[in-house]
């Protein structure tokens, strides 16, 4: 297998039109992640890492396709990943290899054909109860949220805060000195970033993933960024809907534990 560099990735997007996933173009068009394949100069089957994310695209019959889904276990420091393939060659391939090991789930990604609505976004934010700060992700904010396993993934895929301050954004709730609900970008370019959203468990169903996604909305708009949502289930995907957006492909992924 070879590692592919910047100007070798660009050769391979065509291979995913399959999937409408802003992941697979960032890491693509600016290098954010790492792309593994058959062969550098004429590739046949091609894997894209970024994130918690594995895409498998290309030919499932050449001989290194088992390879590059055995690859994800030398070049992953987390337990579990998403893996999305191609077709179903590839995804009989994943469960041959990892069997009760991964299972299904249902992903969705979403579009907006029409401008946000400002006015609704703002409501949303004026819903914040009293007690409780929306406040932007500051260096504090950024290495608290790093220390608990549920806060982790609205900055861990940035070198350092510098990183972060430069490329990213992030909007937090706080309850007093606790970090309770965020949205911020999962990964992040000039021009997109990856809405993330999570909220403490004890803090759940009071609105709080509406109101810090509709703040990093607006704050990503007024940045000239798309702020692109692709859920992980029907209840983000509910709540992207209340915010604007609407349905662009419902696809499968395999959530695949990496402890075997």
């Amino acid at each position: 297998m070879k590692q592919l560099n910047l100007e070798q990735m660009k050769s391979i997007q065509p291979l995913f039109t399959f999937v409408k996933n802003t992941l697979v173009d960032t890491c693509i068009r600016k290098n954010i992640g790492k792309v593994w394949a058959d062969d550098d100069i004429h590739p046949n089957c091609v894997q894209v890492f970024v994130g918690d994310f594995c895409f498998l695209a290309g030919d499932s019959d050449n001989e290194q396709a088992v390879d590059l889904i055995k690859n994800i276990l030398l070049n992953y420091p987390k337990n579990n990943c998403f893996m999305v393939a191609e077709n179903q060659k590839w995804e009989h391939l994943i469960e041959a290899e990892y069997g009760v090991h991964c299972h299904k789930v249902s992903r969705y990604s979403t579009k907006n054909n029409v401008q946000f609505d400002h006015y609704q976004l703002r409501k949303f934010v004026n819903q914040l109860p009293k007690g409780y700060r929306l406040a932007k992700i500051d260096s504090d904010l950024y290495n608290r949220a790093l220390q608990e396993d549920w806060s982790r993934d609205f900055c861990v895929n940035f070198r350092d805060f510098e990183d972060f301050s430069k490329n990213g954004l992030g909007i937090v709730i706080t309850y007093g000195k606790e970090l309770v609900g965020g949205a911020s970008s999962y990964i992040a370019t000039e021009d997109t970033l990856e809405v993330e959203i999570a909220v403490k468990e004890n803090y759940r169903h009071r609105g709080f993933a509406t109101i810090c996604a509709a703040q990093l909305i607006l704050q990503a708009l007024s940045r000239g960024m798309y702020p692109s949502w692709d859920a992980a289930n029907l209840i983000s995907f509910k709540t992207a809907e209340k915010l604007g957006y609407e349905l662009d492909q419902e696809y499968t992924a395999f959530v695949v534990d990496l402890v075997v």
